[in-house]
């Protein structure tokens, strides 16, 4: 009922108002928390049961429910999905569904059991105009496709880490959380590489091959907030991204497509503008509500109903942006734990910080441009990572629990 949960009840108030569902019951550790939020939304006068225990209320309601939103933090989702999937319900699971590629198989066991396919919450994916631009992209409009990238500028203050017991962190009781830049905030936009570089169809995300990379910490958190990656697909696409929760404003999330003929740049938020190599330009008009979370919730409606034949993000389908996640660490080895000389903090508000390595903006920018890693500038602060296969996921475990015993403050929450 906390956090995120509030943003897809309000979302099933416009749901129910058009006649696409409606709310039967909601669960939350301790719902009395909540009475304001409860009262806001009419929960009494709409009928909605309301539990402490998510087993409590999908005994009680089963036979009255088709499917379950689980809106968790994500070391909730598995043991939440496997409890919705063995009662016959369909399962909306928020993004990402796992970080940790081991579990995400043994929740793909599950999902074999399941009546109807569990839709990730991945809700960009859904975007119209997205989903045009994919259908132009595998029809080969703008040629061959060769590279795609992501510039993720997206500075978090402070309080950021202080709103969870689990934000920045690795584990929480002994279950990995993996909190970060791509873990979390701008997940979204790595799942949204790997759709781009599907070529088999709109609807294909493609394969991981291997992976640069390097891993950075400027804030006084466990996990790491600042990303660069290379990475080759398996149908020889590129992909680069650079991230980072510690840099300058204004935020700035850019994704590009790179084809034979045109390029692809969205700017998410802002525009979509298609720039042909015989020098034209296309600007598209972004539709506010595209690929929101409202729209997501209505299409697996439909799904449930019969009106598509499959939800927009499947669990399988992450099996990419979950590879590519935990290659990262694999191949990066370590974390850099910046020092403070070449971090730069500033008081936004009283008992507000922002926090901001040093040249990482523009470390950013270069990297997505040249696929020059921050290490051979060198940036003062830079250490050299390494690459890995997938084959090498099997060192996962391995490299994890390094990370946990040489960050991990504690896996308690």
């Amino acid at each position: 009922m906390g956090g995120f949960a509030q943003a897809h009840h309000r979302a099933l108030v416009n749901l129910e108002a058009d006649g696409t569902c409606r709310l039967v019951c909601a669960s939350g550790r301790n719902p009395a928390r909540y009475g304001s939020f409860l009262a806001e939304l009419g929960f009494e006068r709409r009928g909605v049961r309301v539990f402490s225990s998510h087993i409590e209320m999908l005994d009680a309601c089963r036979s009255e429910l088709d499917m379950v939103i689980v809106p968790t933090p994500i070391h909730l989702h598995a043991d939440m999905h496997r409890d919705v999937v063995e009662r016959g319900l369909a399962c909306y699971l928020e993004k990402p569904p796992t970080l940790d590629c081991r579990e995400l198989e043994d929740m793909l066991k599950v999902e074999s059991r399941a009546t109807r396919a569990t839709l990730v919450g991945f809700n960009m994916v859904g975007d119209p105009l997205r989903l045009a631009l994919k259908e132009r992209l595998v029809r080969g409009d703008f040629g061959a496709l060769r590279r795609v990238t992501f510039l993720g500028n997206s500075p978090r203050f402070t309080p950021y880490y202080a709103r969870a017991d689990w934000a920045g962190k690795i584990a929480v009781d002994g279950h990995l959380v993996l909190d970060s830049c791509i873990g979390n905030a701008l997940a979204h936009n790595v799942h949204n590489l790997c759709l781009w570089s599907g070529t088999d169809a709109v609807l294909s995300w493609a394969g991981i091959r291997d992976v640069a990379a390097e891993l950075y910490r400027g804030h006084a958190v466990e996990n790491f907030d600042t990303v660069f990656a290379q990475v080759s697909c398996q149908n020889g696409v590129e992909l680069r991204l650079a991230a980072s929760h510690a840099c300058d404003m204004p935020n700035r999330h850019v994704e590009t497509v790179a084809c034979e003929r045109a390029e692809i740049e969205w700017w998410v938020g802002r525009s979509v503008t298609i720039r042909w190599k015989d020098g034209r330009a296309e600007s598209l008009a972004m539709d506010p509500q595209g690929g929101s979370l409202e729209s997501c919730l209505r299409h697996y409606a439909g799904y449930i109903r019969g009106d598509h034949p499959r939800p927009l993000t499947t669990l399988a389908d992450c099996r990419p942006y979950v590879q590519l996640f935990d290659l990262v660490y694999v191949a990066a080895g370590d974390m850099q734990v910046v020092a403070p000389e070449h971090i730069v903090r500033k008081e936004e508000k009283p008992g507000e910080e922002s926090v901001a390595i040093r040249g990482v903006t523009e470390a950013c920018e270069t990297f997505v441009r040249t696929a020059a890693f921050p290490s051979a500038k060198p940036w003062p602060w830079a250490k050299a990572g390494g690459r890995a296969a997938v084959k090498d996921l099997v060192r996962f475990g391995e490299v994890i629990d390094r990370f946990r015993k040489a960050y991990g403050k504690s896996d308690r929450a």
